[in-house]
């Protein structure tokens, strides 16, 4: 088996998806770490057969969302980052501001909705929810990227609206921030430390995700923005992480942890190779390298 394995999902076997795993395979090639990327699926396949968990590789970076598959492979002794839990703890919003919230790091003003079964959120309850947090509001689907589950209800018709349209799947009610619409701040970090700092910003609208055609810039960030990013990488046990923060009233706030976020938009802007970063700190961490 080969020194370290990338793991993605084989379904996103294209565009930026592709080149995210391919730049953490060339970037262990450049430490001289064998290294190879495969879809998460036919590894654990391979598991079947005998004798194949004895031939580890030394590290996995598991680019998936498969809770599942990477708890699996780390009771097989597998070292993955991110590990299972701090992927579980970023991919569900609400787990995520839970999260956050016990570790005494600021956030925008959150309210969970319960979970339903057979319908739509209650009525009743989204027009008290959206009472506590003023409007407008926005609506947050607790599973989702690049911003495309992230929703903006000017008032209770376009709440009611938005949530029969979502059904039964999970989602949080949060304040809209006036001072960070359209722009916020990604801090990229790994190992503990900040490796860089991207801001995103986007005039046509609230969310600044680039993929909602927001623009990209190279920031120097202070350092309570990099405290602030790190504490938050730290409370979701996340080795490697974009954390991005938001303007609030008085201070930035965390609105998002991502454990496999995209960063081939960072890298036009900041000139170095995040995964070149990033596999510095999982070598000097695991493999010596």
């Amino acid at each position: 088996m080969d020194d370290a394995l990338v793991l993605y999902n084989g379904e996103l076997d294209f565009g930026p998806f592709k080149n995210q795993y391919e730049s953490f395979v060339n970037s262990f090639l450049r430490l001289g770490i064998k290294a190879k990327a495969m879809p998460s699926s036919e590894f654990v396949s391979a598991l079947f057969d005998i004798g194949q968990e004895e031939q580890h590789p030394e590290v996995i970076v598991f680019l998936d969302k498969d809770v599942n598959c990477a708890s699996l492979l780390e009771t097989r002794g597998f070292r993955l980052y991110n590990r299972a839990e701090c992927i579980r703890l970023c991919d569900d919003k609400a787990l995520t501001y839970l999260t956050l919230y016990k570790k005494g790091l600021p956030i925008p003003k959150t309210i969970i909705a319960p979970k339903t079964y057979k319908k739509p959120q209650s009525e009743e309850w989204c027009r008290r929810a959206a009472e506590v947090i003023g409007y407008p509001v926005v609506i947050k689907e607790c599973f989702g990227s690049l911003g495309m589950q992230v929703y903006l209800a000017e008032n209770e018709n376009e709440l009611l609206k938005k949530i029969r349209e979502i059904g039964q799947i999970p989602f949080v009610i949060q304040e809209f921030l006036h001072k960070g619409a359209g722009w916020d701040i990604r801090v990229i970090t790994s190992g503990g430390e900040v490796i860089g700092g991207i801001k995103r910003s986007n005039q046509t609208d609230f969310r600044a995700n680039a993929a909602r055609g927001g623009t990209v810039d190279a920031i120097s960030l202070t350092d309570s923005q990099k405290k602030l990013a790190l504490a938050a990488a730290e409370a979701t046990g996340a080795f490697f992480a974009g954390v991005d923060l938001i303007m609030g009233d008085d201070d930035f706030l965390v609105c998002e942890v991502n454990s496999n976020m995209f960063f081939e938009a960072a890298e036009n802007v900041l000139n170095f190779s995040v995964s070149d970063k990033i596999v510095d700190k999982i070598g000097k961490h695991c493999l010596n390298k």
